[in-house]
């Protein structure tokens, strides 16, 4: 005789929407599927959204280690490639005629390395709605916003804007870090 299925209890129903929604199935598809109303998938969508994305994240990285697709590693190795091209580029005469295809590949890999850029996701535990980046993290962004200056994915007056916002969080962040450790000298000598 076989064993009669226990039904599932709403845990185990949620945990299945993740899975589909990390999968990338439409509120409509998943609807259908655990046939329940678009409304309630919409608002699980909203209620569950950090476990989806811890979920999606752990999966993409899988597939990355898999296949050996790390975006850092494409980004290094296209910025690599793209130096190399642009230093060749400056040692050319504009009249040469091979200098054509040099800007056809700077261009190129100028694109390419704009497609990498990713919009990163910093959240605190306690509040999901605030962003915070440390002085590492803000670096990034502003290496990230000089790829997509350089790509053209956004003018002179955006990145100017983006870096002097970005500036100005990292000499807040700098200062801040300064703060901390004259209060952390001040309690070791004040316990002396």
């Amino acid at each position: 005789m076989g064993k009669i299925a226990k039904p599932k209890g709403k845990t185990e129903i949620k945990q299945d929407f993740i899975n589909l929604r990390a999968k990338g199935h439409t509120i409509r598809y998943i609807a259908k599927a655990m046939h329940l109303s678009p409304q309630t998938v919409l608002n699980w969508e909203s209620d569950l959204n950090e476990e989806i994305s811890k979920l999606k994240a752990v999966e993409l990285e899988s597939m990355y280690e898999q296949y050996q697709l790390s975006k850092k590693h494409r980004i290094k190795e296209i910025s690599g490639q793209l130096a190399s091209i642009q230093k060749e580029l400056g040692n050319r005469k504009l009249s040469d005629i091979s200098t054509d295809r040099l800007f056809d590949l700077n261009l190129k890999y100028l694109e390419r390395a704009g497609r990498e850029y990713v919009e990163p996701n910093f959240l605190l535990k306690d509040n999901k709605n605030v962003t915070k980046l440390d002085s590492q993290g803000i670096s990034l962004e502003l290496y990230l916003l000089l790829l997509r200056f350089r790509s053209g994915g956004i003018d002179t007056k955006k990145a100017s804007r983006e870096s002097s916002i970005l500036t100005a969080m990292l000499k807040a962040e700098e200062q801040g870090d300064i703060q901390e450790k004259v209060e952390e000298l001040k309690a070791l000598l004040e316990g002396k």
